[in-house]
């Protein structure tokens, strides 16, 4: 491929991966649960200085292991805020420019491990990642992180290859890879991953003690950090990794990894990785038996990917929990497919792998508009109707928040109580005693909650109306 054609389709690749990332920005996918945490953690960090979730007016608690966003995330978002305002879309405008840094970090480290037509094969599976969007247009850890996880791998690239800034490269890739970890506890993962890819570096007499210790201290300031901001002093460290080990609190916990062990074969997206994963094994064993040396940014993401699968079955099943695994696999899946079918098919390994390209770029393209979980909400109209609601009704009402963090996110106000209980962990517990008094003007719940406590906690209110999986109270007069 000419240097001018592979310019051109560079550009039209970050162009379309600017459309998907910004199609329906503020609609698709819905604002949710999650988002909502961070969306106030960080509003509140730009407006009062502090970091944490509103309980009461005046009073904001502070993080804690539920707002399991670190400041990686956190702090920019709330600096973007204080120059554009708070808004679902200036957040997610952040987000957009995570996404395209994500694919030309990922761009940039296939360059510097295969080729530039590799590259660009990669950056094409990337971009028509229908996850990608899913994931990455909402303000979430996931993408952010696999940001900073990538720029790690590239700095630590240009540190074996450097001979004169070798310790530069590697301070930058410890920061980087403490930053990735701080960003969300999904990437706590890539610490034993790392810690694989240093062993086998030393063996390999590429970096000594001296080298990797200097790498792994400025590694660990920005985890330091994470702990001591995230974490409130009462927060006793059984009560921190009980959630991050079970988070859905599952009893049986055998069935469960027997059932998700399942979805792996079974299901389309896990089906995906899985194929995708074998593959890259297949390639890993026949480049084994010619005995070539093996990346070790390779060998760090393979360990990653395969203890985030492992990581994935014994939790409740959601398919996002394999994101990063399915987008980190994607930089090593045409070179490991263009190995293993040069090994059949000698003469035919460029054509399959172009074939396999094409494909599944045109696939993945139709998914995110047509088929997926970002399509599902182009007609969408919730984030428009939240943002009128709050902006018409009057700033004196106030509110109070069941168990809605993303709802709360609409209400600049302040005037507002908040009770949230993710996963059976309760925040705002006491202020229930408000609804019960009858001491707050408005109320939004969901339905289901609504249902169960109509004729006690809530007997005081009337339902204004329904719309968009909420309940709004009234008190009554």
């Amino acid at each position: 491929m000419s240097a001018r054609l592979h310019a051109l389709l560079l550009v039209l690749l970050f162009c379309v991966a600017g459309f998907f990332a910004t199609y329906h920005l503020t609609e698709s996918p819905p604002v949710w649960y999650d988002e909502g945490f961070y969306i106030q953690s960080a509003a509140n960090l730009a407006t009062y200085s502090q970091m944490g979730l509103r309980i009461e007016p005046g009073v904001i608690e502070p993080p804690s292991k539920l707002i399991t966003v670190g400041y990686p995330l956190i702090y920019p978002l709330a600096g973007w805020f204080k120059v554009f305002g708070i808004s679902v879309l200036s957040a997610r405008s952040l987000m957009v420019l995570f996404i395209l840094g994500f694919l030309f970090s990922s761009y940039l480290l296939a360059r510097c491990l295969f080729n530039k037509d590799i590259a660009l094969g990669v950056l094409a599976l990337l971009v028509t990642l229908p996850t990608l969007y899913g994931n990455g247009k909402s303000v979430l850890g996931e993408v952010p992180g696999l940001m900073y996880l990538v720029l790690f791998l590239v700095c630590f690239a240009f540190a074996r290859s450097s001979a004169t800034k070798k310790y530069l490269w590697l301070i930058l890739s410890g920061l980087l890879a403490g930053l990735c970890v701080a960003t969300k506890p999904t990437f706590l993962l890539l610490l034993p991953a790392i810690a694989v890819g240093a062993f086998i570096e030393w063996k390999r007499n590429t970096f000594n003690i001296k080298e990797l210790s200097v790498a792994v201290f400025v590694g660990f300031v920005p985890i330091v950090y994470w702990l001591v901001t995230q974490f409130r002093t009462g927060d006793s460290l059984y009560y921190i990794f009980s959630d991050y080990v079970n988070p859905y609190q599952i009893q049986d916990m055998f069935q469960i990894i027997l059932i998700n062990i399942g979805r792996l074969f079974t299901d389309a997206g896990p089906l995906y990785l899985t194929v995708i994963l074998c593959i890259w094994a297949v390639a890993l064993w026949i480049r084994q038996r010619r005995q070539e040396k093996i990346p070790t940014e390779e060998i760090i993401v393979l360990v990653f990917s395969l203890l985030t699968v492992a990581s994935y079955v014994r939790t409740a099943g959601w398919y996002r929990y394999l994101f990063e695994a399915q987008a980190l696999s994607l930089i090593f899946f045409p070179s490991a497919l263009f190995i293993v079918a040069k090994s059949i098919i000698p003469n035919m390994g460029k054509i399959i792998v172009s074939a396999a390209v094409i494909i599944l770029t045109a696939l993945g393209a139709y998914q995110i508009l047509f088929n997926s979980f970002v399509a599902e909400s182009y007609n969408s109209h919730k984030t428009a109707f939240l943002e009128k609601y709050f902006s018409t009704d009057p700033s004196s009402a106030s509110f109070f928040f069941y168990d809605v963090p993303e709802v709360a996110s609409f209400d600049h106000s302040g005037n507002y109580y908040q009770y949230i209980s993710p996963s059976g962990w309760p925040i705002g517990k006491e202020e229930l005693v408000i609804i019960e008094k009858g001491i707050v003007d408005n109320i939004v719940a969901r339905p289901n909650a609504y249902e169960g406590g109509k004729d006690t906690i809530f007997k005081l209110y009337t339902v204004e109306q329904t719309t968009h999986d909420y309940v709004f109270l009234k008190r009554n007069k």
